[in-house]
């Protein structure tokens, strides 16, 4: 026997709006009564009105956003509950009719006349023109467009975040990850990003969207760019480059502005041996700088500092503090593998140093 008082069918994806029309049969095939609220980003009052109600004796609403169930649910259980469900009653049946009445009557042709109906042209007439080549154009576009810049030799490839956070227009999924990094060793990830695990609004999207989520650096336990909800973003982290050679990678970022201090990070790499340099300028602050290991890395400490799959070494200079953080790694939707972060806790200067064996 179910004794909820009330029922929630909260659907994101079209291919779902079928889902509340057949629990609105079984509760009905169940003999329930138990009011059912529906609601997502494909619902309508309409539909719930037209598909859903219909199939329910009992009583069927449809909700706009999760924030408007409390007040309905409150509705559906105080004393005046008989009277709120008929209103919604005769508003449904209102819609219905409506929805009915303005369907029009598709009439088809047949395919013969649809034929003789097609549109006419007069080749002679028209002036058509020779493509310079057939198939499809190539166009080589640098990596440094899209604002990634790229290390590798026969030991090692990295890759490292500079661009803006984007697009301009609207940069919904855009993560607070300004000078992110991954770095992948002898064809074995190392250190790479978190992953994306889902676009529901929740703790798990605003912290892989977070920079801790991220290998970089964060103040104060601030945010790069402002991230928030789903997918919004503000106060963007702007980036000014400073230089740039074969071997080497020095950028700011402005994101943490209101705190008073810019971010500045070089990249320094050799055959087998890469140097992370933070630093933090302007006012005095704590920085913690995040680096997210792969799952399958074997983490081991030793005198020099942390051993990373018996052949990577780590070492950090002028810090606080190591910590080893429980985290996880998503390599697709829905997918949590568990890792190790290491958080690296410094003042003013922080220099990391990896060197391979």
């Amino acid at each position: 026997m179910d004794h909820r008082p009330i029922d929630g069918s909260f659907k994101c994806v079209s291919t779902c709006l079928y889902s509340p029309s057949w629990s609105g049969k079984e509760l009905e095939k169940r003999k329930l009564k138990i009011p059912v609220l529906i609601g997502g980003a494909t619902t309508s009052k309409t539909h719930t009105a037209v598909k859903i109600e219909p199939e329910y004796s009992g009583c069927v609403i449809h909700v706009n956003d999760a924030s408007k169930a409390v007040p309905v649910a409150s509705n559906l259980l105080n004393k005046n509950k008989t009277h709120f469900k008929k209103e919604i009653k005769d508003e449904y049946e209102t819609i219905r009719e409506r929805f009915l009445n303005n369907k029009n009557e598709k009439r088809f042709i047949s395919l013969k006349d649809a034929r003789k109906n097609k549109h006419k042209i007069d080749w002679k007439k028209i002036k058509t023109y020779k493509p310079l080549k057939l198939g499809i154009n190539k166009i080589l576009i640098p990596l440094s467009d899209s604002g990634y810049r790229k290390f590798s030799n026969e030991n090692y490839e990295m890759f490292c975040d500079i661009g803006r956070i984007g697009p301009s227009y609207q940069a919904g999924h855009s993560h607070a990850d300004t000078f992110n990094f991954e770095l992948t060793i002898k064809g074995r990830p190392i250190i790479v990003d978190t992953g994306t695990s889902t676009y529901n609004i929740g703790v798990e999207r605003s912290l892989e969207r977070s920079t801790k989520a991220h290998n970089t650096v964060t103040v104060n336990d601030a945010n790069s760019s402002q991230v928030w909800s789903g997918f919004r973003v503000a106060k963007r982290a702007h980036v000014s480059k400073l230089e740039e050679n074969k071997n080497q990678l020095t950028a700011i970022h402005n994101g943490y502005r209101h705190k008073g201090v810019l971010h500045k990070r070089t990249w320094e790499t050799q055959a087998k041996e890469i140097t992370i340099t933070d630093e933090l300028l302007g006012k005095e602050a704590e920085g913690k700088v995040y680096f997210h290991l792969h799952p399958n890395v074997k983490l081991e400490k030793n005198e020099e500092g942390l051993m990373l799959n018996n052949h990577v070494q780590i070492i950090f200079k002028v810090i606080k503090k190591v910590n080893e953080l429980k985290t996880s790694y998503s390599p697709e939707f829905n997918i949590y593998k568990k890792n190790v972060t290491l958080e690296i806790i410094f003042k003013k200067k922080c220099t990391t140093n990896i060197k391979i064996k």
